[in-house]
Parts: C-alpha cells; structure tokens; sequence
C-alpha cells in the first residue's frame, strides 16, 4: 500500500471545522443549552406555582436565562466566526506536512521543518470523517487534520488515504458526518505575514551578541589608547616642572 503525504494548512477553514465539530459534536454544546433551558423553564414554573402566582420575579429571571440561552445556542457558530477572525489577526498561517503509511504518522510543522514527531497507529484513539477533513485524535484529545482538497496532496491521491483509513478504523472508533457542519459561508481572507523559524531567530540572537561584543571590544581598546594618552601627558608634565625648578 502506497504512503500519502498531505500539507495541511492551520488556516481559517481548517480551524472552523475542528472548532465546530469540538462543539457540536465532541463537547455537546447544543445537549448542554438544551439542558439549561429545560432546567431554567422548569425553576421558573417551579417558583411561580410554590408562590401561587404571587411572586413574578424568579419566573422573569429565568425566563430571561432561557433566551439567553436559546440565542447563544444559535451564535455558536457566528461566535466562532468571531474569535477565529480575531485570533488569526497578524498571524501567520502554519502548515503540517503529515506522512501516512500503514505502520505509522510522520509530522513536520512549518515552524520547526527539521523536527518531525512520529506517531504509532496505536496512539490514535478515534477517526472522525468530514465532507473536507479527517480528524485524527491521538490519546483522546490531540487533533491531527487531514486535509481532503485535492491541491493538499503532496504524494499519493484521495483514493490512497481513504485506503488506509479503511484499513485502520477496523479496530478504531470512527463517525462519519455526511452533511456541512457550517452554515456560515467562509469569506475571511488571511493577511501576508512573515513566518519567523525558530532557526532563524536564533541566528539573529547570535549576529546581535556578535555586534554587541565588536562595540565592546573597540570601545575597550579606545578607552585604553585614552588612559596612555593621559598617561603620557602627566609624565611630561612632571619633566616640564622639575626642568623649570
């Protein structure tokens, strides 16, 4: 069986996708409103009934929780949208190169390209399969993203991966999600923003130390032809004195 290689972008979409499956689909979010709602309507009656329609207050109270709730349930992906647009403010996007083969996972980030991490089949506990990415989950949590596009492949083909895919989640938890997960329509364009290697600012460190320690050493050996020119004047100082006594 052939290894595929595929250049995942940390890009707005990809980071929308995970986000959005994390909340709908891993976290619950939507179980979680709808509990609170049910839970805020339920006080409410509660308290209205114990205070025979006397007491109105707490009925209002969580009735307001129960909107509340209801429209954050209906923002989360608008929210998103949100955070996302201002995390990726000024940044650079990062890249993965992720290696596939049967036996193991080989990853390359963009920002430390000579120091790829392996990872055994083993370590990866579920396969989730969206309409444009597969979602690796290493020990639980830890995404990998696997990016469908077509343009994403470095070597091998779609057909390659779904292939070993196949192949893995015979003994892996998988779910397979057939619709878009986002209804919001993607507009956000990145910004061009240099990406800074770690490499390349410690060779920056090391010319800066090298300038510092050149403006020292002249500044030292300046301050040294100084202290001789003093020197050299106070002795001749001292001859001209005891000449003229």
């Amino acid at each position: 069986m052939k290894s595929v290689k595929i250049r995942t972008k940390f890009d707005y979409r990809a980071m929308k996708y995970l986000n959005l499956y994390l909340l709908k689909y891993k976290r619950k979010t939507y179980l979680l409103y709808s509990i609170l709602i049910v839970l805020a309507i339920a006080f409410g009656i509660y308290l209205f009934i114990s205070s025979k329609g006397k007491d109105y207050l707490w009925p209002i109270v969580f009735a307001l929780v129960v909107v509340y709730t209801t429209v954050q349930a209906f923002s989360i992906e608008k929210n998103l949208d949100k955070q996302l647009e201002r995390f990726f403010n000024g940044k650079a996007v990062i890249e993965q190169i992720i290696d596939l083969s049967q036996e193991k996972l080989t990853i390359a980030v963009s920002t430390r390209p000579n120091e790829p991490v392996d990872y055994d089949w083993a370590y990866v506990s579920e396969i989730v399969e969206l309409p444009q990415f597969y979602f690796l989950f290493v020990n639980g949590n830890n995404p990998i993203i696997l990016d469908k596009s077509p343009e994403a492949f470095v070597e091998g083909s779609l057909e390659d991966l779904v292939q070993i895919i196949e192949e893995k989640i015979q003994t892996k938890p998988f779910k397979k999600i057939e619709k878009d997960i986002a209804k919001r329509p993607i507009t956000y364009v990145h910004q061009e923003v240099e990406e800074v290697h770690k490499d390349e600012t410690l060779d920056a460190v090391e010319v800066e130390s090298e300038v510092v320690s050149e403006k020292e050493s002249e500044e030292t050996s300046v301050s040294e032809e100084n202290k001789e020119e003093v020197s050299e004047k106070e002795n001749t100082s001292e001859e001209n004195t005891s000449k003229e006594e």
